[in-house]
């Protein structure tokens, strides 16, 4: 599957500003962010092990040549009498084969063979021969000698679902960052906002204090609150400083000083445009595409093909085998492959049985397979709960995110009019600072609190797509190559 690629983005009015939707945010981070480039290369190196596998039933060509030099004594046989010589013989062997193990177990073997003998006798002898082998017990079938290939398949399809498994909580964890990051720049603003309306009623303190018409301890309540804020706008510049620096470690962008760019957000947080769907075809999307729950259905796959591999193991072991040749004797290479003197052949059959007593190594590979098998099911409905568990308080978080902000901005509204209302009567002489810094407190923890409750909504359905494991089909991304 490919990778959508990232479009190059665009700085903004100052050279350390850096423009850039949340689709954009999600796009880069898959594009330059170093976890991602380290888990898509697993997938590689897993496949690696499929051709290992496969080698097994590779045609094997081997051959060689050896010499060797005998000296000693030779019996000479003339006329009538025969007498003992010391004499040196030369002896050179080659030979060459070809063999193949194929996915049934059948063994096929093709070789040649020339040895000559010089210089006493100067003599050649040549065989061509097959040998055929066929494991009736252990080794037989394709079930058994497949089973290594065939996991290491789902071997790589493991490595897939795990890149994917991976790349879901990244886009997820970028989205969040992205919108926590534009909480903490609309926080900082409120902040901001609060300091000045501070500054502003400390003012109007000092001069209502200056024509008598407030005692100078009314000073003292406004100093305070301006104080309070001033604390709390320094807090909330730290907080948008983490925010900023998790947004850049994820996006990782080509920049020379990437540390130092200000992200300017295009992404105003706003209500989902789709509504909720119902908790049950989330649980259903979780139960049939997490990519956890695919990776654990694999892993029971991989548990049976052990156990039929394994199993195979506990059998005796019986081939049978048939050997056909063509020899040769004569005095030159060609003379004992072609003609009179090539005519020779051999033919044989037999069977082979062997059996370890008590056959423990085997006995112990199949228990424990059978009991990993038994506890990958196990492990698979175990996963099923906690999914389910997850995608139903994800979902009721979301359900609740929706019905919090409404309150909220009901909320923020009576703020505002308390604080309107608080306001006049001060400027009347009927209130003090100190009610008023309490209304201008209360409307900053709902203006916050609005806030909150829209980037909740937001990452609250993130967090429900997550667990439903249908985050990266909703932002129509592909898990990576």
């Amino acid at each position: 599957m490919l990778l959508l690629a990232v479009p190059l983005l665009a700085s903004g009015a100052g050279t350390n500003t850096l423009r850039i939707s949340v689709s954009d945010a999600v796009l880069m981070s898959l594009e330059h962010n170093p976890s991602i480039r380290v888990q898509r290369l697993q997938p590689r190196i897993i496949q690696t092990r499929e051709d290992a596998a496969r080698a097994a039933f590779d045609p094997v060509l081997s051959g060689g040549i050896s010499r060797d030099r005998r000296n000693g004594p030779l019996r000479a046989f003339q006329s009538s009498t025969n007498s003992t010589v010391e004499t040196t013989r030369d002896n050179t062997v080659a030979e060459a084969g070809l063999f193949e193990t194929l996915p049934t177990g059948t063994r096929i073997e093709l070789g040649g063979q020339t040895s000559i003998d010089h210089p006493v006798f100067n003599n050649t002898a040549s065989r061509i021969g097959l040998a055929i082998t066929q494991p009736l017990l252990e080794g037989a079938g394709t079930g058994a000698n497949l089973a290594v290939l065939r996991q290491s398949r789902l071997d790589t399809q493991i490595s897939v679902f795990e890149l994917g498994g991976y790349t879901l909580a990244l886009v997820a964890e970028v989205e969040k960052a992205y919108w926590g990051y534009v909480q903490s720049r609309e926080e900082l603003k409120v902040y901001q906002d609060s300091v000045i309306v501070a500054e502003q009623q400390l003012r109007e303190t000092q001069e209502r204090i200056r024509v008598g018409k407030l005692a100078r301890l009314e000073s003292v309540a406004a100093e305070a609150e301006l104080a309070s804020r001033r604390e709390a706008l320094i807090a909330a510049g730290t907080r948008s400083t983490r925010a900023r620096l998790k947004l850049i470690r994820l996006l990782n962008p080509s920049a020379p000083e990437p540390w130092s760019l200000i992200p300017e957000t295009l992404d105003q947080p706003a209500p989902p445009a789709t509504t909720l769907e119902e908790a049950e075809r989330h649980v259903a999307a979780a139960l049939a595409g997490r990519p956890d729950l695919n990776q654990a259905r694999l892993s029971i796959s991989r548990g049976e093909l052990e156990l039929v591999r394994t199993r195979n193991g506990l059998l005796p072991k019986m081939d049978v085998f048939v050997t056909l040749g063509r020899s040769g004797y004569a005095s030159s290479f060609r003379d004992s492959t072609e003609g009179e003197e090539a005519r020779g052949y051999d033919i044989g059959a037999g069977v082979q049985v062997a059996y370890p007593l008590r056959n423990r190594a085997a006995g112990a590979d199949y228990r424990r397979a059978a009991v990993s098998r038994q506890q990958a099911e196990e492990a698979l409905t175990n996963l099923c709960q906690l999914a389910q568990e997850d995608v139903r308080v994800a979902w009721a978080m979301a359900e609740a995110a929706g019905t919090q902000v409404e309150a909220a901005r009901a909320t923020q509204t009576l703020q505002e009019r308390k604080l309107e209302a608080e306001q006049s009567r001060f400027k009347e002489g009927k209130s003090t600072s100190l009610l008023v810094a309490q209304a201008e407190r209360d409307l900053l923890a709902a203006k916050l609190s609005t806030i909150d409750g829209m980037i909740a909504v937001l990452t609250t359905r993130i967090d429900l797509y997550q667990k439903d494991g249908s985050l990266l089909a909703r932002r129509k991304l592909a898990v990576p190559d």
